[in-house]
């Protein structure tokens, strides 16, 4: 029987059994290579002979913030930059470094890595895979890294430096009170007050340090109402002198399973800061007491001074940060670390041009509760 028309046709128009396994395995080929091109968390693009963006994956749009619709199809230098002809004449890998702003995300420096490919059986037409990542977020980590590695060491060192400050000062302080016993009333009795003055501010800002490195619980109970008034009365000659109006509202506490020196340093530094952002008129202001349920202790300290900007106020616990030009950049660092060793919290309010105000929580854990506990 001859075969028709139709026939003929059909036959004509059915691929051989080679054909057929070739395309077979071309569509295993690029169904693979997309699924190993997506899955992987580097940010990759694909790009054409004419550098139009073939092929991105999930990571791609995590970094740029650019969908993936958007991307494929678009040249690479509209969404990017433009690429050297000079470069890529060459058909070699090559690297380069970029500042750029994508939509909705922070401008940072990006690193790109950029590889020749042949084309895969002509169904994947990509020229070159560009592999590129934010070099401005690694960069954080490593400063989020190198910052916990110099806390260790400042925890290590400070107790030893405290001490060796420790001991003259002493000195210092109990020459200035045998002389004040014997000095009458005058010029020179006033000066080597101030002296005595300062040096126990120093012995207050000292003792804060050395027990901010350590835990501020403790097995005992002390009265830590009366480390913070012994802490204001230390500042207040402080505050009349510079004519800042200073309040103290300090609520009866019970005693507490907490460091006196520890908290006093904390208040320490609440007060510098405050000291520092007033000028004569200002006011501050410190409270204490413990909440309605008598379980967490707080204190804060509310000045009228300049106040600070958001992009300050949110790094103004960092260690090494400060904006002063004699700052050390180690006092609320050490604060905040102190309090959350103890799941306690610092909360910082600030608006430039009205004031700040800093406060500290810290939970109340009873000797009993402590021992049910266990």
């Amino acid at each position: 029987m001859k075969n028709g028309p139709l026939q003929k046709t059909r036959n004509r128009s059915l691929p051989s059994h080679a054909e057929a396994s070739a395309h077979l395995a071309e569509d295993r080929l690029e169904t693979g290579f997309r699924l190993l091109f997506e899955s992987l968390d580097e940010a990759l693009l694909l790009l054409d002979g004419n550098q139009r963006i073939r092929r991105v994956n999930r990571a791609s749009e995590s970094v740029t913030g650019i969908s993936i619709s958007d991307m494929e199809g678009a040249p690479f230098a509209d969404l990017f930059f433009p690429l050297e002809d000079s470069a890529l004449e060459q058909r070699r890998p090559f690297s380069l470094t970029r500042d750029l702003q994508f939509p909705n995300r922070e401008a940072s420096i990006y690193s790109f890595r950029i590889k020749p490919l042949p084309a895969l059986q002509d169904r994947i037409d990509s020229a070159w895979l560009v592999h590129f990542r934010d070099e401005g977020a690694l960069s954080k980590l490593h400063q989020e890294r190198d910052r916990l590695m110099e806390m260790a060491t400042l925890n290590d060192i400070l107790p030893t430096f405290l001490h060796e400050l420790k001991n003259p000062l002493a000195s210092v302080m109990a020459i200035a009170e045998l002389m004040l016993e014997e000095l009458p009333a005058g010029a020179n009795r006033e000066a080597m007050e101030g002296i005595l003055h300062e040096t126990r501010r120093m012995k207050l800002a000292f003792e804060g340090l050395g027990n901010l490195s350590r835990n501020l619980s403790c097995s005992t109970e002390h009265h830590i109402g009366l480390a913070l008034m012994e802490a204001c009365g230390i500042f207040q000659p402080l505050f009349e002198r510079l004519s800042i109006d200073f309040q103290v509202d300090v609520a009866p506490l019970p005693p507490l399973p907490l460091q006196v020196g520890g908290i006093r340093g904390i208040l320490f530094n609440l007060l510098t800061n405050a000291k520092q952002a007033c000028k004569a008129g200002d006011r501050v202001t410190v409270e204490a007491g413990m909440n309605e349920s008598g379980n967490v202790f707080r204190f804060s300290v509310t000045d009228t001074g300049v106040g600070m900007p958001p992009e300050v106020a949110a790094h103004c616990t960092d260690l090494f940060f400060t904006t002063k030009p004699m700052g050390s950049g180690i006092g609320m660092a050490l604060c905040r670390t102190a309090l959350s060793k103890l799941d306690g919290k610092l909360g910082i309010e600030s608006e430039p041009g009205k004031g700040t105000r800093v406060s500290a929580e810290i939970p109340i854990q009873r000797s009993h509760e402590r021992s049910t506990a266990r």
